[in-house]
């Protein structure tokens, strides 16, 4: 379970729902196109400098089938996060998911669901 949960979400990486924490300045950017996709758990798939060509390309906001693969897989998405958002709140929100999550930003393990 602890793979699955590593595995899941991660890296990219990340982000399906950029908002300031902020209410007054709240902002909100949906980020579901060209994820890429690797059925398959390995640690060196957080790192940012690793090679995801040859994944699959896939929108997040579609269901993501299990069947037939490994239980485990690695999404990784690269985001820019706009320079007036420095030094603030940033909140990640995973919509319809029913699985365990784990979050890499730059490598680094920031969180779970």
């Amino acid at each position: 379970m602890r793979n699955f949960t590593r595995a899941l979400f991660s890296l990219f990486i990340i982000l399906i729902i950029f908002t300031s924490c902020s209410f007054k300045n709240k902002h909100s950017e949906p980020i579901y196109d060209n994820w890429k996709i690797k059925f398959s758990d390995n640690q060196s798939f957080a790192a940012p400098s690793f090679n995801d060509n040859s994944w699959d390309t896939i929108n997040t906001g579609k269901i993501i089938s299990v069947q037939n693969n490994n239980h485990y897989f690695w999404l990784r998405k690269s985001v820019n996060v706009p320079g007036s958002l420095k030094d603030t709140n940033i909140w990640l929100g995973f919509q319809k998911t029913n699985c365990a999550i784990q979050v890499y930003a730059d490598g680094v393990y920031v969180g779970s669901r």
